[in-house]
């Protein structure tokens, strides 16, 4: 019952992560590879549960460079943890503090989530 916000570019992945997500909001991205920002939306104090975090990291796997691969590590931090990267580097961003995921593509899992 989360929501899970998932950008589409890097205007969109900017405006999503430092306009519409909050400090506690967990935030997700393939490590190394330009994808989608993807955001578990929270009320404060609380943590993701298991198969929310699956499913962020599943739509972080697909909607990113490594989706051929059909794996890929996905970085996992609180928004809180996520800077702009430089001046005119619209989309990119640094990070403070994250753990990294390794994920395998669960197609049924994608199917599900898209159509939710």
């Amino acid at each position: 019952g989360l929501k899970i916000w998932v950008g589409k570019g890097a205007a969109e992945n900017e405006k999503l992560t430092f306009s519409y997500a909050h400090g506690s909001d967990w935030w997700f991205h393939v490590e190394h590879l330009p994808g989608s920002h993807v955001v578990i939306h929270l009320p404060k104090n609380q943590e993701p549960d298991p198969e929310s975090i699956k499913d962020a990291a599943q739509l972080a796997l697909y909607y990113s460079k490594a989706k051929e691969r059909g794996e890929a590590e996905v970085c996992m931090t609180q928004c809180k943890f996520v800077s702009k990267f430089g001046k005119g580097k619209v989309g990119k961003v640094q990070l403070s503090k994250y753990k990294t995921l390794f994920i395998k593509q669960d197609p049924e899992r994608f199917q599900r989530l898209k159509k939710a």
